[in-house]
């Protein structure tokens, strides 16, 4: 065999060998992520009681489903008598969060990803807080 035979050919499964690993990561990161699905705090939960913490609030910890192709979270939490909005990221599928109690919350999840601009948001839902005393309020 010639040196230039054998360059060829030795170019040619360099190439044929490059082109036969796929790098599956690439393919599913630059896929825009999908909506998570919510778990807790639950949909319209009527009453969530649990003690003060030493700054007389109430540590929740919202979770939800992890959700594909996602690489992070942003946790969006509104309280609907004041319109104070809470905006919190997190690569996981859960966040504890220190809220006032007494208030009805809305909160939804956006699912992000570096490798493209689209992101995703679950449904909204909402809950109530109650504090030691008990629950005087229905969301319903």
């Amino acid at each position: 065999m010639t040196k230039g035979v054998f360059i060829a050919v030795a170019l040619l499964l360099l190439l044929c060998a490059g082109c036969s690993k796929k790098n599956n990561d690439n393919v599913v990161t630059k896929l825009p992520p999908s909506a998570a699905k919510l778990t807790f705090p639950a949909q319209n939960s009527a009453c969530i009681t649990d003690t003060l913490d030493a700054d007389d609030q109430i540590q929740i910890t919202f979770t939800w489903n992890t959700s594909a192709n996602t690489a992070g979270y942003e946790l969006i939490i509104t309280n609907l008598s004041n319109n104070k909005i809470i905006i919190e990221t997190t690569p996981s599928n859960q966040l504890t969060i220190p809220l006032d109690f007494n208030y009805s919350y809305s909160w939804y999840v956006v699912s992000t990803n570096n490798e493209v601009t689209a992101t995703a948001q679950s449904a909204i839902w909402k809950f109530y807080l109650a504090g030691p005393g008990g629950c005087p309020v229905s969301l319903n």
